[in-house]
């Protein structure tokens, strides 16, 4: 039979940092300085120390700084002064009517609700061009969400006055 190994006690360690001369493995000995990488205040061998006089900001005076403007297709570079309507009340009033009444013209008006959006966003960021093609495409798709919605809440309505209507004469 073989003998039962036993684990051995474990003791748990003492203070929280290791002990003066304790080396722990994975880490490089004290004063180890690592291949590649200058110490902090020193420069690299081969290459001058650095001149800075800021940080980030060289001493030389010749030092040429770039600026970025940023430039939209109406070439202002600011938001347009008339924008294109967006449409935006009428793309929800759409999507809760199709919700609530007909179900039919929830798909048109909810691509009429993302292109109002679109149209406002492109209106916000001085994009003429996308602003008033996403305003048209919003006006359109409205407008076929309206006549869908029209359509499906009238055929609705026929519905329910034809059932009671029948449902009225079965009963005399």
């Amino acid at each position: 039979m073989e003998k039962e190994q036993v684990p051995p006690q474990y003791s748990p360690p003492q203070g929280g940092y290791p002990q003066q001369g304790f080396q722990q493995q994975g880490f490089p000995p004290q004063g180890f300085q690592q291949q590649g990488y200058p110490q902090q205040g020193f420069p690299q061998q081969g290459f001058p120390p650095p001149q800075y006089g800021q940080p980030g900001m060289p001493q030389n005076p010749n030092y040429v700084f770039s600026t970025t403007t940023m430039v939209t297709p109406n070439g202002t570079g600011r938001p347009m002064g008339n924008p294109p309507p967006d449409y935006m009340g009428w793309s929800i009033f759409n999507l809760i009517f199709g919700v609530l009444f007909s179900y039919i013209g929830i798909c048109v008006a909810y691509i009429a609700l993302t292109n109002s959006k679109q149209s406002r966003f492109f209106s916000q960021i001085g994009d003429e061009v996308m602003a008033h093609s996403h305003s048209q495409n919003a006006r359109n798709a409205n407008i076929g969400a309206t006549a869908l919605n029209l359509i499906g809440a009238g055929a609705a309505i026929g519905i329910i006055v034809y059932y009671t209507s029948v449902l009225n004469s079965l009963n005399y």
